[in-house]
């Protein structure tokens, strides 16, 4: 990759964002002063929940602000904090890749888009073999709230989702759980309607929670960037945006089926051969849950009567249950652990369709009573 396609590369991002950065629901912010507002958050009630020391909470309160403070300008006037993200996120995927020769994905530019909306995109550049992977400046929000949303529900009763062929007796758990209910709907509706968090509450996970929640986010997050690096380094062409929606071209749909396989490969490599493996990025499960809450987000926008041009995710992609079956199709990704990992991804796909099963009518009743919902949000939007 010469200096040349990289620059190239660079200049083309930079017009992109230029011209996103110009509309007036831009998601932008001023950098300093989003730090000052970032390092002020709620430290103190997680270091009490948590147990730490005052000398403890000082010096990770410091780490974190360095944090932001060393944070990239991809896209000036972006939330450092999701800058941040993204740099480490992008940093551990090609590093990942360099473990293997062929996964060439260093030639990549990087950037996040001041939209509001779940999404990530690979764009190639004409006439060099450079990409740009980029991603909303709300994803990082959605994947943190929905790590918290399946932790909880997880904890329900995690050995009962095991059993995978009879969920009746979990489905009647969770139904009496309206606090776990309510948050997912919180999430749904929110994301749904605006395409960011505003009507998520802050919620701290308790230390019970907090191993379970970091490998759900880990595994989110590196499934979702290593899916675009995927279709970079496959030479992808005609495919541009992770999204749920019904793809009908033949040839791109095996592209997508064919990022999906590698951005697992990759998260494998991300995970693997450590002290702590995360088994839910190991077995695939990060793409069980990143799809079915974009098919929630979907379906919710289609009840509410809000999936037009301007809000559906649409794109040439086929449906999450076709992609997934694709997936478990795969066995050369788990030669020693497939019939474990297609264990692991059938049971949390059975969590995700049961929360949705509880959430579906709600939204229904909501769009059936307010027809005039999708105009006052699509305005807002």
């Amino acid at each position: 990759m010469s200096h040349e396609e990289l620059e190239a590369a660079r200049d083309y991002w930079a017009q992109i964002y230029e011209r996103l950065s110009l509309d007036p629901m831009a998601t932008l912010v001023k950098r300093d002063e989003a730090i000052t507002q970032l390092a002020a958050g709620r430290h103190e009630a997680i270091a009490d929940l948590y147990g730490f020391s005052p000398e403890l909470t000082a010096k990770l309160k410091q780490q974190y602000v360095d944090d932001l403070k060393s944070a990239p300008v991809t896209s000036p006037g972006i939330d450092p904090h999701a800058e941040f993200i993204f740099a480490n996120l992008c940093r551990r995927v090609e590093e990942a890749c360099d473990k293997i020769e062929g996964l060439n994905a260093r030639n990549v530019i990087t950037g996040i888009e001041p939209r509001l909306g779940v999404f990530a995109s690979r764009m190639g550049v004409i006439l060099t073999n450079a990409s740009i992977v980029t991603v909303g400046s709300q994803i990082f929000r959605f994947c943190n709230v929905v790590s918290k949303a399946l932790a909880q529900t997880v904890l329900i009763d995690p050995q009962g989702w095991d059993n995978l062929d009879d969920t009746n007796a979990l489905r009647k758990k969770v139904c009496v759980r309206s606090d776990v209910i309510a948050y997912w709907f919180q999430i749904i509706a929110s994301f749904s309607m605006l395409g960011t968090s505003i009507f998520v509450p802050l919620k701290v996970p308790p230390p019970a929670q907090a191993n379970l929640r970091s490998e759900i986010l880990d595994a989110l997050e590196i499934f979702a960037i290593a899916h675009e690096y995927a279709h970079h380094i496959l030479k992808h062409g005609r495919l541009q945006s992770a999204s749920s929606d019904t793809g009908k071209n033949d040839a791109a749909r095996h592209e997508e089926f064919e990022a999906d396989t590698l951005a697992i490969a990759i998260s494998q490599l991300v995970t693997g051969n450590q002290l702590n493996e995360n088994v839910l990025m190991l077995s695939g499960v990060g793409m069980v849950v990143f799809l079915h809450t974009l098919h929630m987000l979907d379906e919710a926008r289609h009840l509410l009567g809000l999936r037009d041009g301007e809000v559906a995710s649409h794109g040439s992609h086929p449906s999450a249950e076709d992609r997934l079956s694709y997936v478990d199709q795969q066995e050369w990704l788990w030669p020693h652990f497939d019939a474990q990992f297609r264990h692991f991804r059938r049971a949390y796909g059975n969590i995700m369709r049961i929360v949705w099963d509880e959430l579906e009518p709600l939204f229904r009743q909501i769009g059936k009573n307010n027809p005039s919902l999708a105009k006052t949000f699509i305005a807002l939007r």
